[in-house]
């Protein structure tokens, strides 16, 4: 069985909480019986190195992500195999930025750190901004790399594909991401959504509190978690199974 939450920040995330390191997303995530999690930072993969050693030592499946603003401002998130492609597609990404100089008091502080939970740097510009890539260039350069990607919160009325673009574009999404209180109010069900589409839920967390508050679960003996949703694409399984519970925001 796999019990997943996907997307979830870092304190490398203007928005995320500076409690937001490795050891205690870890903890939250054991703590919620995860088996496996994913880092989606806003713009920028650097911190995914540091949460990947940690998940080793502590046995939890690991993903390297992205959340990306596509030059549309919609959500992306874009999953990959190992490191070394996601810092490629990551590098891509960041240097595709309008570099707003970053002001901590006002935008939040973005810490990047390493294994050992040191802080190594902080990224001067703002990363909460729109990249320069459109929605279905993100997906195409996520792919080139072996990556697969979701478009998140698709039911939100800010940052999500459906706000953005007004519709689903027809392009290889592994997946479609409810947010999690959409899932608890309305099930799985949207009615701009085809119905043969995968659905998958995240805490979306930003507060250690919140991870693995909700996610998916997949009834299968593998531990491959990337290969089973890379291979979606557009399909829908009958093995997997959203969860989301009540959080305090």
């Amino acid at each position: 069985m796999i019990r997943a939450d996907l997307h979830i920040h870092s304190c490398l995330s203007p928005c995320g909480d500076l409690e937001m390191g490795p050891s205690g997303v870890i903890e939250q995530a054991l703590k919620n019986n995860l088996t496996h999690i994913a880092l989606a930072d806003h713009n920028t993969t650097r911190n995914c190195e540091a949460f990947a050693v940690c998940a080793k030592k502590e046995g939890l499946g690991f993903i390297p992500g992205i959340e990306v603003t596509t030059a549309e401002e919609a959500h992306i998130v874009c999953y990959f195999n190992s490191l070394k492609k996601a810092f490629v597609f990551g590098s891509i990404i960041e240097d595709s930025l309008f570099k707003v100089p970053l002001n901590p008091e006002k935008m939040g502080e973005q810490i990047v750190i390493n294994g050992d939970e040191e802080i190594i740097g902080e990224v001067d510009f703002y990363l909460s901004v729109a990249s320069a890539f459109s929605v279905d260039i993100v997906v195409e350069k996520a792919m080139e790399l072996g990556g697969f990607a979701i478009p998140a919160h698709v039911d939100k009325p800010v940052f999500s594909i459906l706000t953005q673009l007004g519709f689903l574009p027809e392009l290889p999404f592994s997946a479609i991401e409810f947010s999690s209180g959409f899932v608890r109010k309305n099930g799985c069900n949207h009615g701009k959504i085809d119905k043969n589409m995968q659905v998958v839920t995240s805490s979306d967390s930003h507060y250690l509190h919140t991870v693995g508050s909700a996610g998916f679960e997949i009834d299968t003996d593998s531990d491959d978690l990337f290969g089973i949703l890379k291979e979606l694409q557009n399909k829908k399984s009958d093995k997997i199974k959203c969860f989301a519970k009540e959080v305090r925001e």
